[in-house]
């Protein structure tokens, strides 16, 4: 499967494909909206590989004021004490 931005452009990196997938998973009408990022968080806690990414971006979703929805998605690992909002 590939996965493409608007632009046409390959998403290589993991974080990216996750993005997108969680604009599948929350089809809203607020495309980055606190339901979306969570789902994205969530994700991004359940595949290691982009766990430190997820950190990174949970700070500067933080210096943003970006709303992150405080109800850990389905999508969560079980038992991780990782996915409580930031």
């Amino acid at each position: 499967m590939l996965v493409v931005d608007a632009g046409q452009d390959t998403l290589s990196n993991g974080p990216n494909a996750l993005h997108e997938a969680a604009h599948v998973l929350v089809p809203t009408n607020e495309p980055h909206g606190a339901e979306f990022v969570r789902v994205w968080l969530d994700l991004l806690a359940r595949f290691g590989p982009c766990y430190y990414a997820r950190l990174m971006l949970i700070d500067a979703l933080k210096l943003a004021n970006v709303q992150i929805d405080a109800v850990t998605s389905r999508l969560a690992a079980d038992g991780a004490g990782l996915l409580r909002p930031p």
